[in-house]
């Protein structure tokens, strides 16, 4: 008589079971909070070139919203216009955009005055237009916006504080301090998915 077939038995470790569990949950929860704070950080500084919304109002059949650099400093400023229209908010490209900023003083309530044509511009914020007066001196400014139309023509304004000139450095740490912090969390997501990764399986062979 043949003797009969040795059975083996396999058992799989714990570890392994607990690791094909939690383990993918874990990456793509990290994954999703990495790519998450990797868009917010992206916008921020998208929006860093762009600024701060001065002024957002309806002037006529136009909806006018107005950015600058946030704070403002003397010299040349950069100020983004978006023209729409009121009603469906759609942007309107044929609109010719003119800025004029005027120092405001305790005298006679009118100083330097600079008058610039807008440009058309398009990027991640859309399309719009951009002027870039130079404020001689910092102190409180009246921006003027001019917006004509194929059938007519309407000026929005608003009053702001122009800053001295900064030191370099704090106009660049946007720039510098960001990239770092991606590269950290790009570092964290790796750490997390190395420790996710299952552990191949243990067998025990016993006759």
């Amino acid at each position: 008589m043949s003797p009969l077939p040795i059975r083996r038995k396999t058992r799989v470790s714990c570890s392994h079971e607990v690791a094909k569990v939690n383990g993918p949950s874990r990456i793509n929860r990290t994954t999703f909070i990495f790519t998450v704070l990797v868009v917010l950080l992206s916008t921020n500084v998208a929006r860093a070139d762009l600024g701060q919304v001065r002024l957002s109002q309806t002037a006529g059949s136009y909806h006018v919203t107005v950015l600058t650099p946030a704070p403002l400093y003397q010299g040349t400023a950069v100020i983004s216009v978006f023209v729409q229209d009121a009603t469906t908010l759609t942007p309107i490209d044929d609109a010719t955009v003119e800025v004029s900023a005027r120092r405001q003083t305790d005298e006679s309530n009118s100083g330097p005055t600079t008058i610039v044509s807008a440009t058309r511009d398009q990027d991640i914020a859309g399309p719009h237009h951009v002027a870039r007066p130079f404020l001689i001196e910092p102190g409180e400014w009246q921006i003027d916006v001019e917006i004509t139309g194929a059938t007519e023509r309407q000026t929005v304004s608003f009053v702001c504080n122009v800053a001295s000139t900064p030191p370099r450095w704090q106009t660049l740490w946007p720039w510098i301090s960001w990239p770092p912090v991606v590269i950290l969390l790009f570092a964290l997501r790796e750490y997390t998915r190395s420790r996710g990764r299952s552990p191949r399986q243990t067998t025990h062979s016993s006759p």
